[in-house]
């Protein structure tokens, strides 16, 4: 991934300290002297490129707390 030539050089150093190297996102933002919207921006393009999906959010409605059935 880190060879392909699709990337910024932005991404590139992006993937390689948090993908590789595992960092946070904070530590990648303040590392980079970007922030971290910044970061998570080019994670996102990084995982459009690569055609990998996003990460699903959870979501804020439980199923558990349906309206109860009148009868």
């Amino acid at each position: 991934m880190e060879q392909c030539r699709y990337l910024t050089d932005r991404e590139r150093r992006v993937f390689n300290l948090v993908c590789r190297r595992g960092w946070a996102i904070e530590d990648a933002a303040a590392e980079l002297y970007l922030s971290r919207s910044s970061v998570n921006a080019c994670l996102r393009s990084i995982r459009d490129k690569a055609g990998i999906s996003r990460p699903r959010q959870k979501t804020s409605i439980s199923h558990d707390k349906r309206c109860p059935v009148v009868r």
